[in-house]
């Protein structure tokens, strides 16, 4: 299964997905929600305003379908707009606001995409640590169960191009590099000044990006 996720680049992308979409919010949840008249702020977090994180998880899935499939198409233009709507309905339930000095649509929007592609960047780390100890009886029982989850529902999306502009916006490479990577570990410490580069770059595409 290691294996199978190295060399196919469709298969590295199936899995990436469906980690993605199975993740759970290893965070505590905050006691309270923010009280009636919060401003959001450039600096909010996507995690302590729990009704707007649960919008984004409710249409992950239908997220990354458009972005591997109809990347910049009209239909998914058209699902990101309705996504910003739903955000400030859900937003406006609740007496909160984003303040209009930081955001537009536009920006409502990059933020939106964020939290998608931080979740992609989170996944692909987890499935590096497990291709790395493929051995491990629980990386062995993780990657079962995703290749299980792969072939129940009938995955089969990913046929584009693995050059596609979607693998550079939303991550879902797993490099050559890495692959050399695994067939000699003198490689290791440039692999983990990569993952280390690749923190500090996703962090700065966005405020507040790596935080969702």
């Amino acid at each position: 299964l290691a294996q199978q996720a190295l060399e196919l680049p469709r298969v590295g992308k199936q899995l990436l997905l469906s980690m993605a979409l199975v993740r759970t919010n290893p965070r505590t949840p905050p006691s309270c929600y923010p009280s009636h008249g919060t401003i959001l702020t450039d600096r909010f977090h996507w995690a302590a305003f729990p009704p707007l994180d649960t919008v984004l998880r409710k249409h992950m899935k239908k997220y990354y379908e458009l972005s591997t499939n109809k990347c910049q198409s009209r239909d998914q233009q058209e699902f990101n707009n309705e996504l910003v709507l739903k955000i400030r309905v859900e937003a406006k339930k609740y007496g909160w606001e984003f303040d209009d000095k930081a955001f537009d649509d536009k920006k409502i929007r990059d933020r939106i995409r964020c939290f998608f592609k931080t979740h992609i960047q989170n996944a692909k780390k987890r499935l590096k640590t497990m291709l790395r100890n493929p051995e491990k009886r629980a990386n062995i029982k993780a990657l079962a169960a995703h290749f299980h989850l792969i072939e129940e529902k009938g995955v089969d999306e990913m046929h584009h191009d693995d050059h596609s502009d979607v693998e550079d916006d939303m991550g879902y490479g797993l490099s050559q590099s890495y692959s050399n990577e695994m067939g000699d570990h003198r490689h290791h410490n440039d692999v983990v000044h990569t993952f280390r580069n690749d923190h500090h770059h996703n962090h700065d595409l966005d405020n507040g990006c790596m935080e969702v």
